[in-house]
């Protein structure tokens, strides 16, 4: 990795977290729409 396109350790954080909420509520739509589609 090139200094020039590193990025501060508290950007990395905010980006992971970000991505986790992301997950989180892509998987949480997902149940929702398999219960849906399937539930009842």
């Amino acid at each position: 990795m090139s200094v020039r396109t590193a990025k501060p350790a508290v950007e990395n954080e905010t980006l992971r977290d970000g991505f986790g909420l992301g997950l989180v509520l892509v998987l949480i739509a997902a149940a929702q729409f398999w219960g849906a589609l399937f539930g009842a």
